[in-house]
């Protein structure tokens, strides 16, 4: 399903009647899947849609414009009283409190409340478990939009309660023209971490700390899917040991302050003597 294709999707769903309270944007490009969110957002809030549902005007058709007005840009800014976006890498309880909170209200500017929720695997514990029960038990017109890389990284409970929207980025890979699911802004982290040599990639991860991990964690997750692939094709033990020893550096870079570098360094000479 090619992007046009998803947001289509979205303008017929919320069209018939149809659009669910939870949906979950899957795909590796964050900001690619957040720019369509908050557009699909504004549209929803707009104050030329009617009580019953969007007027004609398609979601493709609003999506490839800016419209300027205030419903619109109150969304853009944060300050609409019918949205909230919850930003941080690792969405924690007192957050999701205060969504639960925002969204025990009625409406004010329009006929539904809606939130965005970033990076959806990374909620802690506490976080998924609160937000798990706004699931269940949603009060009135609302839209939780929740973003992550794949549907598997989300707690089961959660993703199972959402319909979910693929989208993808049709970026050029970096060899042969084929067209490949990696954002352009990560084909070169990638190709180092596949086949650059020991100081590449040393130099490479000296660029992420924890105020850009957000990036980080996509990088990993399509580094995974790399390794993945080598492993079907390979079957080769210690690269499913490395995928493990990955798996768990991602989790500690996304639910602790450890150091992305040294964690990375750690693994990278770990994968130097099992190659030995």
């Amino acid at each position: 399903m090619t992007n046009a294709d998803s947001i289509d999707l979205l303008s017929r769903l919320a069209y018939n009647g149809n659009l669910p309270h939870a949906l979950l944007f899957a795909g590796l490009d964050a900001e690619n899947k957040q720019d369509i969110a908050l557009k699909f957002s504004k549209w929803l809030l707009h104050p030329n849609q009617s009580n019953e549902g969007p007027e004609d005007s398609k979601f493709s058709e609003f999506y490839s414009k800016e419209c300027a007005c205030d419903s619109c840009f109150q969304v853009s800014y944060g300050t609409h009283p019918d949205f909230l976006l919850l930003d941080n890498f690792s969405v924690q309880i007192d957050e999701i409190r205060s969504l639960k909170s925002k969204f025990s209200t009625s409406a004010l500017l329009s006929d539904r409340k809606i939130a965005i929720v970033n990076s959806a695997e990374a909620m802690t514990n506490q976080a998924a478990n609160s937000f798990l029960k706004l699931l269940e038990e949603p009060r009135g017109n609302v839209l939780l939009i929740l973003i992550a890389p794949f549907r598997s990284r989300v707690l089961p409970t959660i993703a199972s309660r959402t319909l979910e929207i693929r989208f993808s980025s049709n970026s050029p890979s970096a060899s042969g023209g084929r067209k490949e699911n990696i954002p352009v802004k990560h084909i070169e982290a990638v190709r180092v971490l596949q086949a650059g040599m020991l100081c590449d990639k040393f130099a490479l991860v000296k660029k992420y700390n924890l105020e850009n991990k957000p990036a980080l964690i996509e990088v990993i997750d399509i580094w995974l899917i790399k390794l993945r692939d080598k492993f079907i094709k390979d079957q080769n033990k210690n690269n499913i040991n490395f995928i493990k020893k990955i798996l768990a550096v991602k989790k500690s870079i996304a639910t602790t302050n450890a150091n992305p570098q040294l964690l990375l360094e750690g693994a990278f000479l770990e994968q130097g003597s099992q190659a030995r």
